[in-house]
């Protein structure tokens, strides 16, 4: 049912308009109506002009089908221009509903930039409430300490080493000093000047919760600092959505953020838009199916135990099909291509493989055997047991929940290797292991997918990767979803092999703005990568070469200029993005460092690391990290089986679980306000005023859709075609003013009454105001069959001389009278129109310039004066006399 909010301003224009042409059609066939209602059969020859026209302007012609609207007898030029007219006003009468249709109002930009002053958007939501002030007095702090102490670049630390082959010791006379050189900042700050001013750095990305540490033994002159302390504020992972929070955008569609201290432009009536380029930090994934698949069934009795059946390792392929050639990966260039898909494969064939050494399903190489792979005890769709029901188990599956490891193969319940070489005998092992394969084995994998540990140097080839396996959500067997889990069904969860690593990259963002709710006002309309024009204009990316390992301090990194191209401890790449280095702590629970205050070297392997150890519900609650496994919240167990489908899917559940975390983790501080240096750092210059941002702004403005003006179209090409047929007889001569009065004139009714009934009182050519003077007030009766002349007084007719004669009634074929709708009127050469005179003939040729016949020195045939006189009584003639009329044949015998 349509409701008026559903109304266009075309449609409610449309309406008008066709109420308008209702009227417009009623009121010429009412006001008739009510004239001739009022009109008397006898009037003024003015009165019956202005009749006259009122009655054959109306519709009421066409609808009784009067000869004023007939076509018979109509000259063919006359009847094609009435034609004309009439289609003409029937497609202005249709333009003039249907136009209106195609009218809409819609909001534009206006086409010239404004520049307007921002101010900061406050987010009224948990992630604004729960977001700490900023404490820039404090600044930023670095902390080079893994297992011993070391020295930070650049920095003012005294450190008094000494060892020996039992003992190391180290002294700080000066205690250890925190605070981040201005050069180094310097240098990896540099190349922001060449970019927007938007964009952040990397000293730009600050805790969002923090603590501060008021004493340190260790630390110069006892001095606090911060550092960070994760408290978990908002879950975001489900919104599939781009949009701004405190501190950040976030793209939970693909996963990744963006850093930006929100600051927005006055509201508009109608809003603004307007871009700008921000830094974003990317989780970027690639699993691969490991092509192998927990199978169980939930147990038909003691279901309030969760209790599972027939727990299996089912072939997909994974061992009976696998590749028998080792895989690798390209090292080289990883902060530019870090080959995570094959980091992945690597990872799940050497996983699949020490499996198939574990159950003895085929061989490595080794004393016995000399070359491996020499057996293969499997086929597709065989299935391994691995859990005998009612056992005790460190890994048991659950249909209820997404799990993700950093570890490899935990399914297979392996034993540890003891330091002697020998395998621990606590754990229940279901195969034989005639390989002696230890959880080693499978710890190996993790590390040489990332291709570092904490051994290995801080620098721009290290990139931090994660490696790890994804149990995805289970699904039933047969393929179908379904979010019931009946005691009885047979379920099935996938496993793949992922690897993950992160990009830092610019991108250029579209905002909307248009309200007064502060950010929550502030749309993300569009996230695209930065576009450049030549390959210099990308930026020139900086890692710090600190000559230290990875377990001793992660590398800082920034955009530089080319003069710090070629410091000794710096490696640079002009390129669009980076894949940023350090190292994923593989035993990282928080997603924070406890002991420097330097978010943007450490936050995003961190939280990586926390999203690869997603095992149960309960695993991070400690820290503050949210149940990602599902079984607290089943829409988002829902959206996880659906990912857990295919391997490219189930990357993305990484990422968001990663940008969920990160969301919480960390925020930007950059915006277009001024704002308080941070102690102790030096960055590029920062405005010192509130700066204007160029901006788009938005008008409401009424458009028109061309389709619906076809109809105006035709009439505005047939009025210019009538425009220049009427302008070319005017230029002519044939269509002046003077010939249009004079037309009017003699098709006036009044002045036709008057030219034959008063035809010695004026001449038919009179200017009108001599006309009205003369005869206009003269009276005449149209009553009867005939009109006739009357007085003002009495209501008579006048007599002879100066009154209504009857003429005499040609024969129906006589041309004058039988045929006259068919018979030629001239007014070229007539003042007025006259094939006869009904009174007084011979005394009205008088006003006429006409031909005379030699017989009867007239044209047309008469009827003497007084032979057929109007009756008063009846109001038609008394007699009438028959005969031959026509012209030069004599007068009627």
């Amino acid at each position: 049912m349509l409701k008026v909010e559903d109304l266009s301003v075309g449609t409610v224009a449309g309406v008008i308009a066709a109420g308008v042409f209702v009227v417009q059609f009623l009121i010429p066939t009412l006001i008739p109506l009510i004239l001739v209602g009022l009109l008397k059969k006898e009037n003024t020859a003015a009165t019956w002009s202005v009749v006259g026209r009122t009655l054959h302007a109306s519709h009421w012609p066409s609808i009784l089908r009067t000869e004023s609207a007939g076509v018979q007898g109509v000259r063919g030029s006359v009847r094609l221009i009435a034609l004309l007219e009439v289609l003409l006003l029937f497609l202005i009468s249709v333009a003039s509903i249907v136009t209106p249709l195609g009218l809409y109002e819609t909001v534009v930009p206006e086409r010239d930039l404004t520049e307007e002053t921002f101010d900061y958007a406050e987010d009224f939501t948990p992630m604004g409430n729960g977001t700490l002030p900023r404490r820039n007095d404090m600044g930023l702090s670095r902390v080079c300490w893994g297992i011993k102490p070391n020295v930070c670049p650049w920095s003012n630390t005294t450190l008094i080493e000494s060892r020996n082959s039992t003992t190391y010791t180290a002294d700080l006379p000066n205690g250890y000093d925190v605070r981040i050189p201005k050069n180094l900042t310097e240098i990896y700050s540099a190349g922001f000047s060449k970019l927007d001013k938007s964009v952040s750095s990397m000293f730009d990305i600050q805790w969002r919760t923090y603590k501060k540490v008021l004493k340190d033994k260790f630390m110069q002159e006892n001095q606090p600092y911060l550092v960070g302390d994760y408290r978990h504020l908002q879950s975001i992972a489900l919104n599939n959505a781009q949009e701004a929070i405190e501190g950040l955008i976030v793209d939970t569609k693909t996963g990744g953020i963006g850093f930006r201290n929100h600051t927005v432009p006055p509201p508009l009536p109608w809003g603004s838009t307007w871009s700008e380029d921000l830094l974003f930090i990317e989780p970027e994934t690639e699993c691969v199916d490991m092509n192998i698949t927990l199978d169980f069934k939930i147990a038909m009795e003691n279901a309030a135990r969760d209790e599972l059946q027939n727990v299996s390792i089912t072939d997909h392929g994974g061992f009976a099909n696998f590749n028998k050639e080792i895989p690798w990966f390209d090292t080289n260039k990883t902060w530019a291509h870090p080959n995570l898909r094959d980091r992945a494969y690597f990872a799940a064939w050497f996983s699949n493989v020490y499996t198939m050494f574990y159950m003895n399903i085929t061989n490595p190489k080794n004393k016995e055997f000399s070359a491996r792979f020499q057996y293969l005890n499997s086929t597709v769709g065989t299935q391994f047991p691995i859990l005998e029901s009612g056992s005790i188990s460190s890994f048991k599956p659950s249909y209820d929940q997404l799990r993700t490891s950093q570890g490899f193969g935990e399914f297979n319940q392996v034993p540890m290797a003891m330091y002697n070489g020998s395998l621990s005998n606590s754990t229940k092992t279901s195969y034989p292991n005639p390989f002696k394969i230890s959880t080693e084995n499978f710890t190996d994998i993790g590390e040489a997918c990332a291709n570092s540990n904490n051994r290995y140097y801080a620098n721009m080839s290290n990139i931090a990767v994660q490696c790890g396996t994804m149990y995805g959500a289970a699904r039933r067997r047969d393929g179908s979803a379904s979010l019931l889990f009946d005691p009885g069904t047979e379920w099935t969860i996938p496993m793949y092999s992922c690897a993950s690593a992160f990009k830092a990259s610019i991108k250029t963002v579209s905002f909307q703005y248009n309200g007064t709710a502060g950010l929550q006002s502030l749309k993300v309309v569009n996230i695209t990568s930065k576009v450049y024009a030549k390959e210099e204009d990308k930026p020139l990316w900086a890692v710090e070469n600190t000559k230290l390992r990875l377990q001793d301090a992660n590398p800082i990194w920034g955009i530089t200029l080319p003069e710090h191209e070629k410091h000794p401890n710096i490696s640079t790449a002009r390129q669009e993005s980076l894949y940023l280095p350090g190292i994923a702590e593989s035993l990282a629970v928080s997603p924070t460092k406890s002991i420097q205050n330097l978010a943007g070297v450490d936050f995003y392997s961190n939280v990586m690391a926390v999203a690869y150890n997603n095992m149960d519900m309960e695993g991070n609650s400690y820290y503050g990290i949210p149940d990602y496994t599902g079984r607290s919240n089943l829409a988002m167990f829902s959206k996880w089986q659906s990912l857990s489908r295919n391997p490219s899917d189930a990357a993305k559940i990484l990422n968001l679980i990663w940008t969920d975390i990160a969301s919480n983790a960390v925020v930007g501080t950059k915006s277009h306000l001024p704002s308080e240096a941070l102690s102790n750092l030096a960055k590029r210059d920062e405005p010192k005023t509130t700066v204007k941002v160029p901006i788009t702004v938005y008008t409401r403005r009424v458009r028109f859709r061309m389709l619906y003006g076809i109809p105006a179209f035709l009439v505005l090409a047939l009025c210019a075609f009538v425009g220049v047929i009427a302008l070319g007889f005017m230029i002519i001569g044939r269509a002046t003013p003077s010939t249009m009065r004079r037309y009017l004139d003699q098709t006036s009714a009044g002045r036709i009454f008057t030219t034959f009934l008063y035809p010695q009182d004026c001449p038919p050519g009179a200017p009108r105001a001599n006309w009205v003077r003369l005869v206009g007030r003269k009276r005449v009766d149209v009553g009867g069959q005939y009109p006739r002349a009357t007085d003002s007084t009495s209501g008579v007719a006048v007599n002879p001389g100066n009154a209504a004669v009857a003429a005499a009634a040609a024969a129906a074929t006589t041309i004058p009278y039988g045929k006259m709708d068919e018979g030629a009127i001239s007014m070229h050469s007539l003042p007025s129109p006259q094939p006869y005179s009904p009174v007084n003939g011979g005394t009205a040729q008088g006003y006429y310039n006409t031909y005379t016949d030699a017989v009867n020195s007239s044209p047309y045939t008469y009827v003497p004066p007084g032979s057929g006189m109007l009756s008063p009584e009846t109001g038609g003639y008394a007699e009438f006399r028959s005969g031959t009329a026509s012209p030069g044949l004599g007068k009627p015998q």
